[in-house]
């Protein structure tokens, strides 16, 4: 088993914003990035919220333990277009572009 590289419990954290699907994200990222943090802007408590978090929390193990952010965005569902079909998908993008 891999050894999780975990994050110092204070630490600088970049927000921006994403929009996918007619909704927007804020998005936090940090540690380089091993750590993201995803909100909805409208739709608090919803499903989709509870979606994107939990998302955001299994992407952070991930790259805590190793797994390279484009093989992590390689994985996803992707339009024909090479577009993400997913919240997560868009988010993942943008990290990658930050």
């Amino acid at each position: 088993m891999s050894t999780r590289n975990k994050p110092a419990s204070r630490r600088p954290i970049e927000h921006f914003d994403v929009e996918h699907g007619g909704q927007r994200f804020t998005v936090g990222v940090g540690d380089g990035p091993s750590e993201t943090f995803v909100s909805v802007r409208k739709g608090v408590g919803s499903a989709l919220e509870a979606a994107v978090r939990d998302a955001s929390v299994l992407t952070s193990f991930a790259l805590q333990y190793g797994c390279p952010l484009d093989e992590l965005r390689g994985a996803i569902t992707r339009e024909d277009n090479g577009a993400p079909s997913s919240a997560i998908g868009a988010i993942l993008d943008a990290i990658s572009r930050a």
